[in-house]
Protein backbone atom coordinates (compact mmCIF):
# COMPACT_ATOMS: atom_id res chain seq x y z
CA UNK A 1 0.00 0.00 0.00
CA UNK A 2 2.86 2.40 0.81
CA UNK A 3 4.34 1.86 -2.66
CA UNK A 4 1.06 2.89 -4.31
CA UNK A 5 0.80 5.99 -2.13
CA UNK A 6 4.38 7.00 -2.94
CA UNK A 7 3.76 6.43 -6.66
CA UNK A 8 0.62 8.60 -6.52
CA UNK A 9 2.56 11.34 -4.71
CA UNK A 10 5.23 11.29 -7.41
CA UNK A 11 2.74 11.22 -10.27
CA UNK A 12 0.64 14.18 -9.06
CA UNK A 13 3.24 16.84 -10.01
CA UNK A 14 3.81 15.10 -13.36
CA UNK A 15 0.06 15.07 -14.01
CA UNK A 16 -0.26 18.77 -13.11
CA UNK A 17 2.59 19.70 -15.46
CA UNK A 18 1.07 17.61 -18.26
CA UNK A 19 -2.35 19.26 -17.81
CA UNK A 20 -0.70 22.69 -17.88
CA UNK A 21 1.26 21.84 -21.03
CA UNK A 22 -1.87 20.51 -22.72
CA UNK A 23 -3.71 23.75 -21.96
CA UNK A 24 -0.88 25.88 -23.31
CA UNK A 25 -0.47 23.75 -26.45
CA UNK A 26 -4.21 23.91 -27.11
CA UNK A 27 -4.23 27.69 -26.71
CA UNK A 28 -1.42 27.91 -29.26
CA UNK A 29 -4.03 27.13 -31.91
CA UNK A 30 -7.38 28.05 -30.31
CA UNK A 31 -8.38 31.43 -28.88
CA UNK A 32 -9.48 30.92 -25.28
CA UNK A 33 -13.25 31.32 -24.87
CA UNK A 34 -12.59 33.04 -21.53
CA UNK A 35 -9.81 33.50 -19.01
CA UNK A 36 -9.68 32.89 -15.27
CA UNK A 37 -9.59 36.68 -14.82
CA UNK A 38 -12.76 37.07 -16.90
CA UNK A 39 -14.50 34.25 -15.01
CA UNK A 40 -13.58 35.83 -11.67
CA UNK A 41 -14.94 39.21 -12.78
CA UNK A 42 -18.17 37.62 -14.05
CA UNK A 43 -18.70 35.68 -10.81
CA UNK A 44 -18.06 38.85 -8.79
CA UNK A 45 -20.63 40.72 -10.90
CA UNK A 46 -23.20 37.99 -10.33
CA UNK A 47 -22.40 37.95 -6.60
CA UNK A 48 -23.36 41.61 -6.49
CA UNK A 49 -26.70 40.84 -8.13
CA UNK A 50 -25.89 42.23 -11.56
CA UNK A 51 -27.19 39.37 -13.69
CA UNK A 52 -27.35 41.13 -17.06
CA UNK A 53 -23.80 42.50 -17.04
CA UNK A 54 -21.26 40.45 -18.94
CA UNK A 55 -17.61 40.56 -19.87
CA UNK A 56 -17.23 42.17 -23.29
CA UNK A 57 -14.25 41.32 -25.44
CA UNK A 58 -13.34 40.73 -29.05
CA UNK A 59 -10.32 38.73 -30.16
CA UNK A 60 -8.29 40.51 -32.80
CA UNK A 61 -5.85 38.60 -34.97
CA UNK A 62 -2.28 39.82 -34.94
CA UNK A 63 -2.36 40.67 -38.66
CA UNK A 64 -5.27 43.09 -38.03
CA UNK A 65 -3.30 45.09 -35.44
CA UNK A 66 -0.89 47.90 -36.07
CA UNK A 67 2.58 46.31 -36.23
CA UNK A 68 3.80 48.53 -33.38
CA UNK A 69 0.99 47.60 -30.97
CA UNK A 70 2.33 44.24 -29.67
CA UNK A 71 5.78 45.77 -29.16
CA UNK A 72 4.26 48.79 -27.38
CA UNK A 73 2.27 46.51 -25.06
CA UNK A 74 5.32 44.44 -24.17
CA UNK A 75 7.42 47.59 -23.66
CA UNK A 76 4.77 49.12 -21.38
CA UNK A 77 4.44 45.99 -19.22
CA UNK A 78 7.89 44.38 -19.21
CA UNK A 79 10.88 46.44 -20.28
CA UNK A 80 13.29 43.53 -19.73
CA UNK A 81 11.26 40.98 -21.72
CA UNK A 82 14.08 40.15 -24.11
CA UNK A 83 16.69 39.68 -21.40
CA UNK A 84 14.96 37.23 -19.03
CA UNK A 85 13.51 33.75 -19.36
CA UNK A 86 10.14 34.42 -17.77
CA UNK A 87 11.40 35.69 -14.41
CA UNK A 88 13.14 39.01 -13.80
CA UNK A 89 15.22 38.07 -10.76
CA UNK A 90 16.64 41.59 -10.34
CA UNK A 91 13.11 43.06 -10.17
CA UNK A 92 12.02 40.28 -7.80
CA UNK A 93 14.90 41.08 -5.46
CA UNK A 94 14.15 44.83 -5.61
CA UNK A 95 10.50 44.17 -4.80
CA UNK A 96 11.44 41.80 -1.95
CA UNK A 97 13.74 44.40 -0.38
CA UNK A 98 11.20 47.20 -0.83
CA UNK A 99 8.41 45.11 0.65
CA UNK A 100 10.63 44.03 3.58
CA UNK A 101 11.16 47.71 4.45
CA UNK A 102 7.40 48.11 4.83
CA UNK A 103 6.95 50.32 1.83
CA UNK A 104 3.99 50.12 -0.50
CA UNK A 105 3.79 46.51 -1.67
CA UNK A 106 5.17 46.18 -5.17
CA UNK A 107 5.29 43.24 -7.49
CA UNK A 108 7.83 42.08 -10.02
CA UNK A 109 5.79 40.00 -12.43
CA UNK A 110 6.96 39.72 -15.99
CA UNK A 111 4.49 39.78 -18.85
CA UNK A 112 4.79 35.97 -19.04
CA UNK A 113 3.78 35.67 -15.40
CA UNK A 114 0.90 38.13 -15.89
CA UNK A 115 -0.46 36.08 -18.81
CA UNK A 116 -0.24 32.87 -16.77
CA UNK A 117 -2.09 34.53 -13.89
CA UNK A 118 -4.79 36.17 -15.99
CA UNK A 119 -5.44 33.17 -18.20
CA UNK A 120 -5.23 30.26 -15.76
CA UNK A 121 -5.15 31.49 -12.15
CA UNK A 122 -6.85 33.85 -9.72
CA UNK A 123 -6.03 37.42 -8.76
CA UNK A 124 -4.72 38.30 -5.35
CA UNK A 125 -1.31 38.02 -3.80
CA UNK A 126 -0.09 34.76 -2.33
CA UNK A 127 2.97 32.54 -2.49
CA UNK A 128 0.72 29.64 -3.52
CA UNK A 129 -0.48 31.52 -6.61
CA UNK A 130 3.10 32.58 -7.38
CA UNK A 131 4.14 28.93 -7.24
CA UNK A 132 1.44 27.91 -9.71
CA UNK A 133 2.34 30.92 -11.85
CA UNK A 134 5.93 29.69 -12.06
Amino acid sequence: MAVRTRFAELMLPVLLVMVSLLQVLTLRFVDPPFSAFMAERQLSTWAHGEWSAGVAYDWVDLDRMAPSLPLALVAAEDQTFETHNGFDFKAIEKARLSNARGRKVRGASTISQQVAKNLFLWSGRSWVRKGFEA
